[in-house]
């Protein structure tokens, strides 16, 4: 009886993180949403500033211009991140409500969703989404924490 109790203690704790997780999740998607002018203008004042730095005689290849552009909006590109820590949220708050050893498959979704947040934290040039990133990163600390105790 002792052991349901703190399990069921335990699963609030992790729910009451996953719901701030969701919050963090939404505020990215908003300040990302808004950034991708931002975005574009620094990818065109790279691009400038390159074509500047090379010499008339260089010939520039545009392929090479278009390759190098798709590279810098790939990197800056965070929304599949962002939807992977909805999708590792959701299939954490499932899993919290199978029977049985549980504890192997929530410290697999601590790692999957630290590694998500790590790769908003690289991608980004934005100090706002940064620190929502970190503080996603340290719920999951605060949910690993509570699987530890889990079977």
């Amino acid at each position: 009886v002792m052991r349901e109790n703190e399990g069921h203690r335990l699963v609030e704790i992790i729910e009451s993180s996953l719901d701030k997780i969701i919050e963090i999740e939404v505020n990215i998607k908003n300040l990302f949403k808004n950034s991708h002018k931002e975005i574009a203008t620094d990818l065109l004042e790279k691009v400038n500033k390159t074509v500047q730095m090379i010499k008339s005689d260089t010939p520039i290849e545009a392929k090479d211009i278009v390759r190098e552009v798709v590279l810098l909006a790939e990197r800056a590109d965070i929304a599949e991140e962002i939807n992977r820590v909805n999708s590792h949220v959701v299939e954490t708050k499932k899993t919290l409500k199978e029977q049985g050893q549980i504890g192997k498959k929530l410290d697999f979704l601590c790692q999957e969703l630290s590694r998500e947040f790590n790769t908003i934290c690289s991608k980004t040039k934005k100090i706002e989404i940064s620190q929502l990133a970190l503080a996603g990163k340290l719920e999951v600390e605060k949910i690993r924490e509570q699987v530890q105790n889990i079977e």
